[in-house]
């Protein structure tokens, strides 16, 4: 899951925010984490809201050129869930079982040995 950052900018300096206007954009960006899960991460919603932002300010004189690209990237799409068939049947949801990631969508069966 993605990093939820606080909802309140931290009170900086007037020397922090030097370019006029810069204050407002960092506040104009925080507001589209906020509004898409508090994240702006890329290949979702709150990052094409973040370029749609920038471009929009750069087109005041500029002709900003947005250019696809390829990155790793890895969204658990559903729960963990382990199923222990001997001695008795029983199915573990998310409690105590983990997904690694970028693990692939697929059942494994095997023995657990418990270790430690």
């Amino acid at each position: 899951m993605p990093q939820s950052y606080p909802a309140s900018l931290p009170a900086l300096p007037p020397t922090a925010w030097r370019a006029p206007g810069a204050r407002g954009h960092h506040t104009a960006l925080d507001a589209i984490a906020e509004g898409n899960g508090n994240t702006r991460a890329c290949g979702i919603e709150g990052y094409s809201d973040s370029v749609d932002h920038v471009v929009g300010k750069l087109t005041a004189g500029h002709t900003p050129t947005v250019q696809p690209f390829l990155f790793p990237s890895f969204a658990e799409v559903s729960p963990a869930v382990l199923e222990q068939s001997r001695p008795d049947d029983v199915t573990n949801g998310a409690d105590g079982v983990a997904t690694m990631t970028y693990s692939a969508a697929r059942d494994v069966s095997g023995v657990i040995e418990t270790v430690g």
